[in-house]
């Protein structure tokens, strides 16, 4: 990460070992339940970004989602039955939550960015889990709840992250509120 700083560094990976013991009992529970009752897991599908969206909230530069998404990955995947195969997922879903934020240049970053990636989080949780979940054979109003729950996870878990930033960023933690030059 050439160009950063050890403080941008050390933030990021901060905020994924926070996040990365959270996601140990979350994993653990979601390992267990989503096989056997598809919407008790896909209703903890958001805990999987909200290390991301926190870290490039606060941060503001291109890869520190990834980052702190991965660290959190590498803190709970050997703990839990994903083993070390989860840093690499959520290296996938760091970048995809980072991918609104470097379309603006890191210049914007309103709730709307925030629910937007998370919905589409939710949907593609969702339609990745169609087959392994099994949910092509389960009743039309079961799949609605699956992915509705998905969706309605991974956006309220992108609004908590999004309150949190702002929280950090009152306290002192990440780049803060940008100021105008302008007079």
């Amino acid at each position: 990460m050439t160009g950063y700083s050890t403080r941008t560094i050390m933030i990021a990976a901060a905020v994924g070992v926070v996040f990365g013991l959270l996601l140990i009992p979350a994993n653990i529970y979601t390992l267990a339940m989503t096989m056997t009752y598809p919407l008790l897991g896909a209703v903890t599908w958001g805990l999987w970004g909200m290390a991301a969206y926190v870290a490039v909230g606060l941060l503001r530069r291109f890869g520190v989602g990834i980052l702190a998404n991965v660290v959190a990955g590498l803190v709970s995947g050997p703990l839990t039955g994903y083993g070390w195969a989860l840093a690499a997922t959520m290296l996938f879903w760091g970048l995809v939550i980072e991918l609104p934020f470097l379309i603006t240049r890191y210049r914007r970053f309103p709730v709307a960015i925030f629910l937007g990636t998370g919905a589409f989080i939710g949907l593609a949780n969702a339609a990745m889990g169609w087959g392994p979940l099994g949910l092509g054979q389960m009743q039309p109003v079961i799949v609605a709840l699956v992915v509705g729950g998905a969706v309605a996870s991974c956006v309220l878990c992108a609004w908590l992250s999004y309150l949190s930033v702002g929280r950090l960023a009152a306290a002192g933690i990440g780049v803060g509120p940008r100021r105008s030059r302008t007079p």
